[in-house]
């Protein structure tokens, strides 16, 4: 704990310190960026490491009780309590999957010369996204 305050603070004094707090906020970055992959934590958009490290600072100063349980534990727990996702049903979350995917293709469209991979990949995308009501995508 003394290394994430530490950290929010701007403190290092020496080696081990400043090690210490890139061990927090390595930590709380890597929970918050697979929650976020998981759809478990929506944090907003330009949410800063620091400001993740103080919500999970200030869950675990407001329940001592629970500081025995294992950190990262309690980081989930603090970024999932302070930044939730919206729930959804099964096919919402698979549309948006889908769209994040067909968006992912049409990036990648501007800088691959069309090819049979790309064009192969277009023609078995583009059911899926007409029955979704999305914009296929090129060369379908």
């Amino acid at each position: 704990m003394p290394a994430c305050e530490g950290f929010l603070a701007h403190k290092d004094h020496d080696l081990l310190s400043a090690y210490r707090q890139g061990v927090c906020a390595g930590e709380v970055q890597g929970v918050w960026a697979t929650a976020s992959a998981l759809g478990r934590v929506c944090s907003p958009p330009r949410a800063t490491v620091g400001q993740a490290v103080l919500v999970v600072m200030r869950f675990i100063n407001t329940r001592p009780a629970r500081m025995h349980e294992p950190f990262s534990f309690l980081a989930l727990e603090a970024l999932t309590t302070a930044w939730p996702c919206k729930v959804t049903t099964r096919a919402e979350r698979q549309r948006e999957r889908i769209a994040r995917l067909l968006a992912a293709v049409r990036e990648t469209e501007r800088f691959v010369e069309p090819g049979a991979a790309a064009a192969a990949t277009a023609r078995a995308m583009a059911p899926i996204a007409r029955t979704l009501g999305l914009k296929p995508p090129k060369g379908t």
